[in-house]
């Protein structure tokens, strides 16, 4: 009876315990096939949101360089020579070149990526290793205009606002007016402002070459991002 029971009941229990084993593997298979495609779909949101900054930081970096090409320019016509200047046309150009300081507008997609752990996220290697240049290029270009702006405070302002009645309160956007001035600036003035603004062409002419090489690594970027986006 024994033996017949055995007979009976354990091919019976092999069965039941192979049921579970493979209930067991398939309920593993499953998950791991659903946390797989949980990952893909975040990889996809990433890579997403990641082209849209990208283009938008592309037109940012358009306009900067734009903004360059203008001060460069503005420079080149200041006159450098003839003393008969006055005071309207040096304010007038003055204003243009340097009511507004230039402000990096870097999204802070690299950070955020790593801050957050989405930069794991990304399967592509050379995706990855070209933020990674984009992180550096971006900490370059922030810390060359964070020497532009030492350099205006400190140096130009006090020249400007001595010459050409420069507003001393840097949210003022409009030179003021002083009437009891001389209508042409003096030699020594002229001179001062002339350095001013050669040395705010310069920082113009390799801030604009900054941006460019910036700007060339965005596209590289978005042309990678994009073909991530279209391999899915």
């Amino acid at each position: 009876m024994t033996d017949s029971f055995r007979s009976s009941v354990a091919p019976r229990l092999l069965a039941e315990l192979g049921v579970i084993v493979l209930g067991v593997l398939l309920a593993l298979g499953v998950d791991a096939m659903w946390e797989r495609r949980g990952e893909l779909i975040l990889e996809e949101s990433v890579l997403a949101s990641l082209a849209e900054e990208l283009r938008l930081l592309d037109q940012q970096l358009d306009s900067l360089e734009r903004r360059d090409s203008l001060i460069v320019h503005r420079a080149d016509a200041f006159p450098l020579q003839s003393d008969d200047v006055s005071l309207d046309s040096v304010s007038a150009l003055v204003a243009e070149m340097f009511s507004t300081v230039p402000r990096e507008p870097f999204l802070p997609t690299y950070d955020e990526l790593v801050s957050t752990g989405n930069l794991r996220v990304l399967s592509d290697r050379s995706l990855r290793l070209l933020l990674t240049r984009f992180a550096s290029e971006a900490r370059t270009l922030t810390g060359y205009t964070q020497q532009m702006d030492t350099q205006w405070n400190v140096t130009a302002r006090p020249v400007l606002y001595e010459a050409v009645a420069w507003p001393a309160n840097p949210g003022a956007r409009e030179p003021r007016v002083w009437t009891e001035r001389a209508p042409r600036l003096a030699p020594e003035e002229l001179d001062r402002l002339r350095n001013v603004v050669r040395d705010r062409r310069g920082f113009a002419n390799v801030h604009w070459r900054l941006v460019r090489s910036m700007r060339d690594l965005v596209t590289e970027l978005v042309e990678a991002t994009d073909g991530a986006l279209d391999r899915r």
